[in-house]
């Protein structure tokens, strides 16, 4: 077990941090990037803040006679079920039963691909979003928040 080391390249640059615990089957290495940022928040806030919208959300298939017409990729959407009242989404206009399609460059198809855009969001930045809302394709700003803690 490699985990916990050091990946270094040919000319002996670090890469990253050596990790089994993602795959069963192959070792990964966390960017050394997000190593340095993880580790930058965890001395100064004692923990790692995450993007938060506000929202809960189910998948939803998007009808190809609905991607035709707006001329969108997807396949499928994140559908919004609830809008936490004062959250991002609810500051930026995000509706009951809006379908998100992007936020900035991140095609949101799955859930995951939400969880995985708040894992890394910028906090306090403004992010573009692309929503079907009532059969039209809507756009939207919304400032990213920080996931609550519990206890907090």
């Amino acid at each position: 077990n490699s985990s916990g080391g050091i990946v270094i390249n040919a000319r002996g640059e670090t890469l990253g941090l050596a990790t089994s615990a993602l795959s069963r089957v192959a070792g990964l290495a966390i960017p050394v990037s997000d190593v340095n940022r993880a580790s930058k928040e965890l001395l100064e806030k004692g923990y790692i803040p995450q993007g938060y919208l506000g929202v809960g959300v189910y998948p939803a298939a998007i009808p190809e006679s609905l991607q035709s017409k707006l001329s969108v990729s997807n396949d499928s959407g994140i559908l919004i079920l609830r809008v936490e009242k004062g959250g991002a989404a609810d500051r930026a206009g995000v509706l009951l039963g809006d379908v998100l399609l992007s936020l900035g460059s991140a095609q949101m198809e799955r859930i995951e691909d939400l969880q995985s855009f708040c894992a890394s969001a910028p906090i306090g930045k403004a992010v573009n979003a692309r929503l079907i809302r009532a059969g039209s394709l809507v756009e939207l700003s919304i400032v990213v928040g920080e996931r609550p803690r519990k206890g907090s």
